[in-house]
Protein backbone atom coordinates (compact mmCIF):
# COMPACT_ATOMS: atom_id res chain seq x y z
CA UNK A 1 0.00 0.00 0.00
CA UNK A 2 1.72 3.66 -1.01
CA UNK A 3 1.35 6.31 0.48
CA UNK A 4 -0.43 9.00 -1.02
CA UNK A 5 1.13 11.67 -3.83
CA UNK A 6 2.14 14.55 -1.91
CA UNK A 7 -1.27 17.13 -3.62
CA UNK A 8 -4.33 15.42 -1.36
CA UNK A 9 -7.82 17.15 -1.08
CA UNK A 10 -8.61 16.47 2.37
CA UNK A 11 -6.96 17.02 5.61
CA UNK A 12 -8.27 14.15 7.05
CA UNK A 13 -5.40 12.31 5.04
CA UNK A 14 -2.60 13.56 6.90
CA UNK A 15 -0.75 10.58 8.70
CA UNK A 16 1.06 11.02 11.94
CA UNK A 17 4.31 10.84 12.47
CA UNK A 18 4.79 7.62 13.65
CA UNK A 19 3.20 6.18 10.25
CA UNK A 20 5.73 8.74 8.42
CA UNK A 21 8.04 6.98 10.51
CA UNK A 22 7.16 4.05 8.52
CA UNK A 23 6.72 5.45 5.09
CA UNK A 24 10.41 6.79 5.24
CA UNK A 25 11.93 3.63 5.66
CA UNK A 26 9.92 1.99 2.97
CA UNK A 27 10.72 4.50 0.73
CA UNK A 28 14.68 4.66 1.31
CA UNK A 29 14.47 1.09 0.56
CA UNK A 30 13.16 1.73 -2.78
CA UNK A 31 15.43 4.36 -3.50
CA UNK A 32 18.25 1.44 -2.44
CA UNK A 33 16.67 -1.31 -4.88
CA UNK A 34 15.49 0.96 -7.94
CA UNK A 35 16.62 4.32 -7.64
CA UNK A 36 13.24 5.64 -9.08
CA UNK A 37 13.95 9.20 -8.51
CA UNK A 38 10.67 10.16 -9.92
CA UNK A 39 8.96 7.56 -7.51
CA UNK A 40 10.93 8.37 -4.27
CA UNK A 41 10.74 12.31 -4.67
CA UNK A 42 7.01 12.67 -5.08
CA UNK A 43 6.80 10.17 -1.50
CA UNK A 44 9.35 12.11 -0.16
CA UNK A 45 7.31 16.03 -1.06
CA UNK A 46 4.31 13.49 0.84
CA UNK A 47 5.98 13.41 3.72
CA UNK A 48 6.91 16.69 3.90
CA UNK A 49 4.15 17.80 3.18
CA UNK A 50 2.78 16.06 6.27
CA UNK A 51 5.59 17.50 8.52
CA UNK A 52 4.40 20.51 7.77
CA UNK A 53 0.70 20.50 7.89
CA UNK A 54 1.64 19.24 11.28
CA UNK A 55 4.44 21.26 11.90
CA UNK A 56 6.46 18.75 12.94
CA UNK A 57 10.05 20.25 13.06
CA UNK A 58 11.61 17.64 15.42
CA UNK A 59 14.67 15.21 14.06
CA UNK A 60 12.56 13.11 12.00
CA UNK A 61 11.49 16.07 10.01
CA UNK A 62 15.20 17.07 9.90
CA UNK A 63 16.49 13.15 8.41
CA UNK A 64 13.46 13.81 5.88
CA UNK A 65 14.79 16.70 4.72
CA UNK A 66 18.56 15.66 4.91
CA UNK A 67 17.51 12.43 2.74
CA UNK A 68 15.52 13.91 -0.14
CA UNK A 69 18.22 17.14 -0.03
CA UNK A 70 20.87 13.80 -0.83
CA UNK A 71 19.10 12.55 -2.74
CA UNK A 72 17.96 15.11 -5.23
CA UNK A 73 21.94 16.41 -5.22
CA UNK A 74 22.29 13.22 -6.36
CA UNK A 75 19.75 13.35 -8.95
CA UNK A 76 21.23 16.95 -9.77
CA UNK A 77 17.74 18.10 -9.14
CA UNK A 78 18.33 21.63 -7.88
CA UNK A 79 15.02 22.63 -7.40
CA UNK A 80 13.95 20.20 -4.89
CA UNK A 81 17.71 20.20 -3.24
CA UNK A 82 17.38 23.79 -2.45
CA UNK A 83 13.74 23.75 -1.25
CA UNK A 84 15.14 21.10 1.45
CA UNK A 85 18.23 22.98 1.92
CA UNK A 86 16.18 26.31 2.89
CA UNK A 87 13.87 23.88 4.87
CA UNK A 88 16.65 22.55 7.13
CA UNK A 89 18.40 25.66 8.05
CA UNK A 90 15.33 26.49 9.71
CA UNK A 91 14.68 23.51 11.41
CA UNK A 92 18.43 23.40 12.27
CA UNK A 93 17.70 26.58 14.24
CA UNK A 94 14.91 24.63 16.03
CA UNK A 95 16.78 21.63 17.09
CA UNK A 96 20.40 19.87 17.28
CA UNK A 97 19.44 17.15 15.54
CA UNK A 98 21.35 16.25 11.47
CA UNK A 99 24.00 17.47 9.77
CA UNK A 100 24.19 21.28 10.08
CA UNK A 101 28.29 21.29 9.06
CA UNK A 102 27.65 19.03 6.18
CA UNK A 103 24.51 20.98 4.45
CA UNK A 104 26.22 24.44 5.50
CA UNK A 105 29.41 22.88 3.10
CA UNK A 106 26.86 21.60 0.76
CA UNK A 107 24.84 25.73 0.62
CA UNK A 108 28.58 26.57 0.03
CA UNK A 109 28.98 23.98 -3.13
CA UNK A 110 25.41 25.13 -4.40
CA UNK A 111 26.18 28.55 -4.41
CA UNK A 112 29.11 27.79 -6.65
CA UNK A 113 26.90 25.26 -8.34
CA UNK A 114 24.74 27.99 -9.38
CA UNK A 115 27.40 30.42 -9.79
CA UNK A 116 26.15 33.06 -7.32
CA UNK A 117 29.31 34.69 -5.40
CA UNK A 118 27.60 37.08 -3.92
CA UNK A 119 25.71 34.79 -1.06
CA UNK A 120 28.45 32.51 -1.12
CA UNK A 121 30.80 35.65 -0.07
CA UNK A 122 27.96 36.47 2.67
CA UNK A 123 27.66 32.79 3.87
CA UNK A 124 31.63 32.40 4.03
CA UNK A 125 32.18 35.56 5.48
CA UNK A 126 29.62 34.87 8.39
CA UNK A 127 31.11 31.77 9.51
CA UNK A 128 32.18 30.75 12.84
CA UNK A 129 35.47 29.61 13.78
CA UNK A 130 34.04 26.21 15.03
CA UNK A 131 32.13 26.15 11.62
CA UNK A 132 35.15 26.45 9.77
CA UNK A 133 37.16 24.38 11.20
CA UNK A 134 34.73 21.43 10.74
CA UNK A 135 35.67 18.97 7.88
CA UNK A 136 32.93 19.14 5.09
CA UNK A 137 32.74 23.08 5.78
CA UNK A 138 36.96 23.82 5.39
CA UNK A 139 36.49 21.42 2.18
CA UNK A 140 34.11 23.79 0.81
CA UNK A 141 35.56 27.08 1.85
CA UNK A 142 38.95 25.20 -0.07
CA UNK A 143 37.13 24.61 -2.69
CA UNK A 144 34.92 27.95 -3.13
CA UNK A 145 38.57 29.73 -2.77
CA UNK A 146 39.89 28.21 -5.25
CA UNK A 147 36.81 28.99 -7.18
CA UNK A 148 36.95 32.76 -6.81
CA UNK A 149 40.65 32.62 -7.51
CA UNK A 150 39.86 31.04 -10.51
CA UNK A 151 42.85 28.38 -9.58
CA UNK A 152 39.84 25.57 -9.41
CA UNK A 153 41.70 22.73 -11.11
CA UNK A 154 45.11 22.77 -9.17
CA UNK A 155 43.66 23.52 -5.98
CA UNK A 156 41.47 20.54 -6.16
CA UNK A 157 44.30 18.56 -6.96
CA UNK A 158 45.86 19.30 -3.61
CA UNK A 159 42.66 19.80 -1.80
CA UNK A 160 41.45 16.08 -2.68
CA UNK A 161 44.75 14.55 -1.75
CA UNK A 162 44.95 10.43 -1.65
CA UNK A 163 45.07 9.91 1.87
CA UNK A 164 41.68 11.63 2.33
CA UNK A 165 39.86 8.95 0.08
CA UNK A 166 41.78 6.23 1.44
CA UNK A 167 40.52 6.67 4.90
CA UNK A 168 36.64 6.59 3.93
Amino acid sequence: NLPPPHLRARPDQVRPEPILVKSLSHIMNKWKKEQNYAFVCEQLKSIRQDLTIQNIKNGFAVKVYECHARIAMEKMDTTEYNQCQTRLMDLYACNDAGNPNEFLAYRILYYIYINNTSDALKLVAGLSQKEKQTEDVSFAIKVFSAWSEGTIVSSLNSILSPQKWADT
